[in-house]
């Protein structure tokens, strides 16, 4: 199996994801002016590009039927990577009507369906790609992402928490962590997360993701 080098620019809903602006939309003018000065704007929940490899598809009794979950599989991650993001759903869910126990496939459609703005709908297949495989590192992380983008920011550190357990050093869940302890009130945390995301950027020659996250890091010291 080839491996595939997935631009995931996710959860982008042409906004920055900032939950207490949504709060403030209800408050008089001068209440909403005293919690923007308070509360900067962050980035959005939107990962790097990850460099993902599908598990091979497990050996089944016919073979016709393990050749035809590999076609939809792999052509369900072409077509995620060519932004068709409808076909890529189809291919997924070809796959899992015939084995729906393929853990891929749901993580594959619930990527496709954040770039439909489907969050609820990711959330589950993530979800059911877990009961699958509950040490599957990615369907963790997109979870914490969806779950960042619908402002259960809990959840989503959850979620991280459970991407950094298994990877250690995955910086892009320290970042995204960092961003949703910002938003429930860990100053601290997230400071700690987004230094620690910066470092690991810089071990691995991002150097452009390093400095966004000492941005943010500034952004909420100027706070």
């Amino acid at each position: 199996m080839k491996k595939l080098t997935l631009t995931l620019g996710l959860l982008v809903m042409g906004t920055t994801l900032v939950s207490p602006y949504t709060e403030a939309k209800s408050l008089p003018n001068a209440q909403q002016l005293l919690l923007a000065q308070a509360k900067p704007e962050l980035p959005a929940f939107k990962p790097e590009s990850l460099d993902f490899k599908p598990k091979p598809v497990p050996a089944n009794t016919r073979s016709t039927t393990t050749n035809d979950i590999q076609k939809y599989l792999d052509k369900g991650f072409e077509l995620l990577e060519a932004e068709d993001y409808k076909g890529a759903i189809d291919s997924f869910t070809k796959v899992l009507e015939i084995n729906p126990k393929i853990a891929d496939a749901y993580l594959g459609r619930g990527i496709a369906r954040t770039y439909l703005e489907d969050y609820q709908g990711s959330i589950v297949d993530f979800s059911n790609a877990l009961e699958i495989d509950s040490k599957y590192t990615y369907a963790y992380y997109f979870r914490g992402l969806s779950r960042g983008v619908l402002e259960d920011y809990k959840g989503a550190i959850a979620d991280f928490n459970k991407t950094i357990q298994l990877d250690r050093k995955f910086a892009s869940a320290y970042y995204y962590r960092g961003i949703a302890y910002y938003y429930v009130g860990e100053k601290q945390k997230a400071l700690a997360d987004l230094q620690l995301a910066a470092n690991l950027y810089k071990q691995e020659g991002k150097n452009d993701s390093a400095q966004a996250a000492l941005d943010v890091i500034e952004k909420i010291n100027q706070a």
